[in-house]
């Protein structure tokens, strides 16, 4: 962790989460949401569907899109963000991290590679300084992500990811080390649509 915000010493809440085993208000936080704007985001899906079960659901949106204070890349913005997970504020987490610099679409005949396999998963050799910078926050993203999971997992408190589908010979997010090893993990699942 590294000093990391997510890393401190988490607060003992209730094994029960009151509110989502309730039945009347649930609080989700979604991880890179897009813009608010998108009538057919899952934000408002979760809000629709949830009505339809007498559920009140609040969706916090966090993307760069959104504004400089959902910029996940910013130590501040991540530490309170942290922060208000340790509260108990979440009942549920949703994360859809970028995925442009692992793309598969790279190695089929689009922009070059910016990563490879094994250590090359971090970024390849002689990369331009604007390359450099795109896998340099494409990696401090995924591990915010892998960060607030493993919160969320101390916590209690369920967590959903959505990457594209794994390729064999193929950079992934869930290539990198940190990925790896959350995923390695007693109860944590992966379902792989391909």
């Amino acid at each position: 962790c590294l000093g990391s915000p997510c890393c401190d010493e988490v607060p003992s809440l209730p094994p029960t989460r009151p509110r989502l085993s309730g039945g009347t208000y649930v609080c989700a936080l979604y991880l890179f949401s897009g813009p608010k704007s998108r009538p057919k985001s899952l934000a408002n899906y979760a809000r629709l569907w949830g009505s339809k079960l007498g559920i009140e659901v609040t969706v916090v949106e966090f993307d760069i899109l959104n504004g400089d204070e959902f910029d996940l890349a910013d130590d501040h913005v991540f530490g309170t963000l942290c922060k208000r997970i340790k509260s108990g504020e979440f009942d549920v987490i949703f994360m859809s991290p970028p995925c442009s610099t692992f793309g598969c679409r790279r190695s089929d005949g689009g922009p070059p590679p910016l990563r490879g396999l094994g250590h090359n998963i971090y970024g390849v050799a002689n990369l331009g300084p604007q390359e450099f910078e795109r896998v340099k926050l494409g990696t401090l993203l995924a591990l915010r992500s892998a960060e607030v999971a493993r919160l969320a997992m101390s916590l209690s408190v369920p967590w959903l990811l959505e990457q594209p589908a794994q390729q064999n010979e193929r950079p992934h997010m869930f290539l990198i080390y940190e990925w790896r090893e959350l995923l390695g993990l007693e109860g944590v699942s992966r379902l792989d649509r391909k």
